[in-house]
């Protein structure tokens, strides 16, 4: 039974190693990308991707800080101040979503959004999704009100 348990441990851990290289060599590939002087043409750009690479940097190491931990390198409020680092970088690019997401192309019928659709009609889609959305098909009101509800909203006990 221990060997298997061993065997368990070993591969988890594998997969963890695995998985947390594969993250650093994103983070260093993003972070190269951003810093190299060709990359970008409108100098406006370079910093909403640090704020992005920031923003992938901290929910990585949010969602498994152990490895910080353990080392020492993480105090006792590492985590809560990660969290409020991430909840104020997340309110600083707010505003720049909706061209982030339009600046990828994605076909419409694969992106199943009214958000960066290519016609750039968000609000007049979404009413549009909402007329058609089989919860407004009925007529508002459902089969069981006038026998269950209607009694109690009259004054009846239930």
């Amino acid at each position: 039974m221990q060997a298997g348990v061993d065997a368990e441990n070993t591969s988890q851990a594998k997969f963890k190693m695995t998985k947390t290289h594969f993250e650093y060599v994103s983070l260093h590939l993003f972070l190269n990308t951003i810093n190299n002087e060709k990359v970008f043409k409108d100098v406006r750009i370079k910093p909403l991707m640090l704020q992005l690479v920031t923003i992938y940097a901290l929910d990585i190491l949010i969602k498994d800080p152990s490895g910080c931990y353990d080392t020492g390198f993480f105090g006792a409020d590492a985590t809560v101040n990660m969290r409020a680092a991430l909840a104020s970088m997340i309110d600083s690019i707010r505003p720049q979503m909706l061209p982030l997401v339009e600046s990828f192309y994605v076909p419409d019928m694969q992106l199943n959004s009214c958000i960066g659709n290519s016609y750039g009609d968000i609000y007049e889609a979404q009413s549009e999704w909402a007329k058609d959305s089989r919860l407004n098909k009925n007529s508002g009101i459902p089969t069981y009100f006038d026998e269950l509800m209607k009694p109690i909203l009259n004054g009846g006990k239930l």
